[in-house]
């Protein structure tokens, strides 16, 4: 074979390859990038507290109250024919508080949304971490650790009858799906709606100051300093006593000048400084061995248990100052310690303290016992509160009883 028939040849196979590697590079297509994971390392938040606000309505030159454009007659048929009731909404604003955590670094958009009615989105505003004219409260929001407040008042497109609630979405670069930084609706720590009637509208006019709602969360991962561990304390829920006697015998009566002195100590759990357990002291001070439980039929607590499913409690922050929270985790549910009062017997032998659900509290005076003040004792005379502290008992005259 000559040398020229071996060059055309190899040329010939040469050109064949080159053409099967076009081919084959046209014909593909670069796989997928993965979607970005919405689980685990996304931003999360804390939300510190909701602010919803009944503003008083302005007259045209911007002053208060006014009744321009509203017919204000006595109605008592729930009819609206008498009021713009999109108008009167303009005067509703909801405020968001929150703590951003870790996972901003690849936010592009920040979305809060009113939702009104559950499903409908009556407004919404947008803030892009790319726009140039973001001021210092536009860029916080898009940054670790950094606390945040952003309000939605109503705009006069919607009526704000019904129930409304804020919520806030991120979303990330190069991404288009909205995912929700505030608790989701199926979210046990999430808030509820608020509920606004039309007689909360027409009452903007000729209100003189703005009337607030302010909703704050009941916090967990409690952390509580190791001298707490040290000291005896007598238990005040708000709008109570000393209800650490109910820990002795819960039908004991009451009487804050002779058995006013039962306390307890807190024992931690494996290391743990926000899950205890209780040793109550009578109220001459002797120790009852074993520690406080819950019973499992009644949820009474109860003294004397050495059963570890049902005597641990864990320590959250209450919603005042000095003030905390004791939940257990029971059948699958959350329960708090309250003070629930008899509604028709007067008597505190018929109060008991126990665990419930906050759905089952059913009264202001219930819900609001959960948050106890744990009141140190001096550490020389167990009857007396610790006077380097802030005696924050509830005093007799604010003793709460649902009517």
């Amino acid at each position: 074979m000559s040398g020229m028939l071996i060059f055309v040849l190899v040329l010939i196979a040469a050109l064949i390859v080159t053409l099967y590697m076009v081919y084959k590079k046209g014909d593909s297509s670069p796989a997928p990038s993965p979607a970005p994971s919405s689980g685990g390392g996304g931003p999360t938040i804390d939300v510190q507290g909701i602010e919803r606000t009944l503003n008083p309505d302005k007259k045209d030159d911007g002053t208060s109250p006014s009744t321009s454009g509203y017919s204000i007659r006595e109605y008592d048929n729930g009819s609206t024919d008498d009021y713009d009731l999109n108008k009167l909404s303009k005067n509703v604003s909801m405020t968001l508080q929150w703590k951003n955590k870790g996972g901003f670094e690849n936010v592009e958009k920040i979305i809060a949304q009113w939702h009104h009615n559950t499903t409908s989105v009556a407004m919404k505003k947008e803030f892009t971490k790319s726009d140039d004219s973001n001021d210092d409260t536009v860029t916080n929001y898009f940054t670790n650790f950094t606390n945040n407040e952003l309000t939605l008042t109503a705009d006069g497109s919607f009526s704000a009858v019904g129930t409304n609630i804020i919520r806030l979405y991120y979303v990330l670069a190069g991404t288009t799906d909205e995912v929700e930084l505030t608790p989701t609706q199926t979210d046990p720590n999430t808030f509820e709606a608020w509920t606004i009637g039309i007689t909360d509208l027409s009452g903007t006019i000729g209100m003189v100051n703005p009337t607030t709602y302010t909703w704050t969360p009941s916090r967990g991962g409690m952390e509580i300093e190791k001298d707490m561990f040290t000291k005896q304390y007598q238990m005040w829920p708000v709008g109570g006593y000393n209800a650490a006697i109910k820990l002795e015998d819960q039908w004991t009566q009451w009487d804050e000048n002779t058995n006013n002195s039962h306390t307890v100590s807190m024992v931690p759990v494996d290391g743990a400084n926000n899950r205890v357990k209780f040793i109550l002291y009578k109220h001459n001070g002797d120790k009852v061995s074993g520690y406080v439980y819950t019973d499992s039929n009644d949820k009474w607590l109860k003294n004397g248990s050495t059963n570890n499913n049902n005597d641990i409690f864990e320590i959250i922050v209450g919603s005042k100052s000095d003030h905390y929270r004791f939940k257990q985790n029971i059948d699958g549910e959350d329960h708090f310690l309250v003070l629930k009062r008899h509604d028709t017997e007067p008597s505190t032998s018929n109060d008991k303290f126990k665990m419930m659900k906050i759905d089952d509290m059913g009264d202001s005076c219930t819900y609001n016992s959960m948050d106890i003040f744990m009141a140190p004792m001096s550490d020389t005379d167990r009857t007396v509160i610790d006077s380097t502290i802030t005696d924050r008992r509830t005093a007799a005259a604010e003793y709460c009883r649902p009517q």
